[in-house]
C-alpha cells in the first residue's frame, strides 16, 4: 500500500506500507534491507522517478479500523534512517501508531 504522507508542513512524501510473507523478516536487519531494496528497485523499473515512494515500512500487518478495512493512521516512516524503517518496537510496546508520540523525528 502506498499514501501520500504530509509530516512535516509543505512537505510531502509517498510511504510504501509492506507487510511481509515471511513473519521473521522483520527481526532481521539484513531481511529488512533486502526486502527494501527489492522492492525499491522492482518499482524503479517499472515507474517514473516522481511515482517511487521515498519510505519503505514493514508492519507485521495492516492495522484495521472495526468495519475491517485498513485504517487509514499508519504509522509515519522514521527518516533519514538506511530503509526508513519503522521503529516497530515502540509501537509494539506502546500500542500507538503516531511516531510522534515515540519522540521519532518524521
Amino acid at each position: 500500500m502506498v499514501i501520500v504522507r504530509n509530516d512535516l508542513p509543505g512537505e510531502k512524501q509517498l510511504v510504501c506500507y509492506v507487510v511481509p510473507k515471511e513473519p521473521g523478516t522483520l527481526a532481521d536487519p539484513r531481511s529488512v534491507d533486502s526486502l527494501t531494496g527489492s522492492i525499491r528497485e522492482h518499482l524503479r523499473t517499472r515507474l517514473p522517478d516522481h511515482m517511487v515512494p521515498t519510505a519503505y515500512m514493514l508492519l507485521a500487518n495492516f492495522p484495521l479500523n472495526p468495519n475491517g478495512k485498513v485504517d487509514k493512521v499508519l504509522p509515519c516512516p522514521v527518516l533519514r534512517s538506511r530503509s526508513c524503517v519503522l521503529i516497530s518496537l515502540h509501537r509494539a510496546m506502546t500500542g500507538k501508531n503516531d511516531c510522534r508520540t515515540s519522540g521519532a523525528k518524521c
